[in-house]
């Protein structure tokens, strides 16, 4: 009665409904014809974050040592002969392996050879040295604020994962709106197919794997088209033509050079933009006016320094001087505009947003 007659969304409701949900199976049905709306959901490897509340697993020992995010062996040490095989009735992304290089399709097989022989060779030594002197039983722990409950290590942490998410998430009627869904970088998620999502905003972090693999896996779980899409991590070698359908594609990357030549989406935002930054984008305003980009691009960029975003300006005066429209400025702002055909005008202009300068670059037509 509870489920069905209080607000779906009232803020007591949520934060209860999926917790008695599930340790009350009686209610599950209930809770699950009732629609969900959710402010925030992040998935990664051993954690599922519901708005606020944090479900965090990690495998414990009964020596005392433990808490690790990751699945275990016998001697607690991390288990990297684990081989998972995916059920037909979910989405497996399995983020361990170091990828997305630019190496030979041979020189990473050796790579990997080499590594996964070094492995072996490491987990046979430390069996050989330790033996049975550290040998303990396991258990997987769930935290959930200041409740801490504990299960003996029967299945893997991937499994706890998935089953957590099935018992939140899984078997609703209609599809769950989650106002910015986060999905993590590493190691091993098991994601029920059967998860509807209608998402305006998603971050999607870059690990080991391209994140173009976690967005083909991901993208069948969405309702529709992202208004953001927020990919962060530390590499620009990726294809974003495949992100066409998230309304606007940002990047939070770590600092370094990047080719934005690359990058073929209309609505473009760079955090962290940096002076490696700077003749990549005048290289970009060059391509612009040479290939004329359709009317309503914009690219933008965060800088923390007014220097860079001027010194962008500055270079772009002395490149194209002959399609200087008009120029204006005051303390705040700097315009530059450029006649780019008949109709179009390439507008580059900067300005202070709080503790930062951004630079925007806009086909008008």
């Amino acid at each position: 009665m509870l489920m069905h007659h209080a607000p779906p969304n009232s803020r007591t409701l949520k934060i209860c409904r999926l917790s008695l949900s599930r340790r009350c199976p009686s209610l599950k049905l209930a809770e699950q014809s009732t629609g969900l709306y959710l402010t925030y959901l992040q998935i990664d490897q051993n954690s599922i974050q519901i708005n606020h509340i944090l479900y965090r697993l990690s495998v414990i020992r009964s020596n005392g040592d433990g808490g690790r995010p990751y699945d275990v062996d016998e001697y607690g040490y991390q288990d990297y002969a684990l081989n998972v095989h995916e059920d037909p009735n979910e989405i497996l992304i399995d983020n361990r392996m170091p990828g997305g290089s630019n190496k030979s399709l041979n020189e990473l097989l050796r790579d990997v050879g080499r590594i996964l022989d070094e492995r072996r060779l490491y987990q046979e030594l430390r069996r050989r040295v330790l033996r049975d002197g550290l040998r303990s039983d396991n258990f997987i722990q769930l935290v959930t604020g200041k409740n801490v409950e504990q299960v003996t290590y029967a299945k893997k942490l991937h499994e706890a994962l998935k089953y957590l998410l099935e018992t939140f998430l899984s078997g609703r009627k209609t599809p769950i709106v989650v106002r910015k869904l986060s999905i993590g970088a590493v190691g091993i998620l098991r994601i029920p197919s059967d998860i509807r999502l209608t998402v305006p905003d998603m971050e999607l972090f870059y690990g080991y794997e391209n994140p173009y693999t976690i967005w083909r896996l991901i993208d069948p779980l969405l309702t529709g088209p992202l208004d953001t899409l927020e990919v962060i991590g530390s590499s620009l070698s990726i294809a974003p033509a495949i992100f066409q359908n998230a309304r606007c594609l940002i990047f939070n990357l770590e600092p370094g050079p990047y080719s934005l030549q690359v990058i073929s989406h209309q609505r473009v935002h760079f955090k962290n933009a940096s002076i490696d930054t700077c003749p990549e984008i005048v290289q970009l305003v060059r391509n612009w006016v040479e290939n004329h980009k359709p009317a309503g691009t914009w690219y933008s960029f965060d800088f923390k320094i007014e220097v860079l975003p001027k010194s962008v300006l500055n270079e772009v005066k002395i490149n194209h001087e002959n399609l200087l429209l008009v120029e204006e400025g005051n303390s705040s702002t700097q315009i530059i505009n450029l006649l780019i055909d008949d109709e179009d005008v390439l507008s580059i202009y900067y300005e202070k947003k709080q503790d930062l300068w951004l630079l925007n670059m806009q086909i008008l037509s």
